[in-house]
């Protein structure tokens, strides 16, 4: 049983037999919804989350995880005699990553790695998969460390969109732009790198 455990934040989003099956611990963002507050849901856990967005005025937020979050998952781990190897969503778009390194300061840093993937979602899901895999070889924390900071800089995301409806709600992109793009029936790519 190796003594590495991987702890990330949601928004790479495993399913829940995923998270169990890999061995991962997921410390999650939190929604904000119609007046609700929610954590981030496993992939495939969204229910009627998507029919309520498309039918709801308000918009959602998220916030990430608290320090004290992160800490409890630390602590658990170091209590299981578990160096830890935290990987996070992009600080460029989170503040998951301070939060996660602020954590680490206040427990024992010399058994807590925190590497921010300047990326998501796919990507990020991706580093996940080979840091686990690479857990499982048995290979140290430090090398897992160096491969991750290494493909890290070797990706890029493209995305596109349905809908420019939500990129205006979430103040991306201005009403007339949005109107226009609508009436052009305009796809933009997204490039995220």
């Amino acid at each position: 049983m190796s003594n590495i455990q991987i702890i990330i934040d949601s928004t790479a989003y495993f399913t829940r037999e995923e998270v169990k099956k890999y061995n991962i611990k997921v410390v999650p963002l939190s929604i904000h919804f119609e007046g609700e507050e929610f954590p981030d849901p496993f992939l495939g856990e969204f229910g009627d989350y998507y029919e309520r967005l498309a039918q709801s005025k308000d918009f959602p937020t998220t916030s990430m995880p608290s320090t004290g979050a992160f800490l409890k998952a630390y602590q658990d781990a170091i209590n299981e005699g578990k160096e830890i190897l935290v990987l996070t969503f992009s600080s460029k778009l989170s503040g998951t990553y301070q939060n996660a390194l602020i954590s680490a300061e206040m427990v024992d840093q010399d058994k807590i790695t925190v590497i921010d993937t300047f990326t998501a979602v796919g990507n990020f899901k991706y580093l996940v998969l080979q840091a686990v895999k690479m857990v499982q070889q048995g290979k140290t924390r430090q090398e897992i460390a160096e491969f991750i900071e290494d493909q890290k800089t070797r990706m890029d995301i493209y995305l596109t969109v349905d809908s420019l409806e939500y990129l205006r709600r979430g103040g991306r992109l201005t009403n007339a732009s949005a109107f226009i793009g609508s009436i052009l029936n305009i796809k933009p790519i997204l490039l995220f790198n």
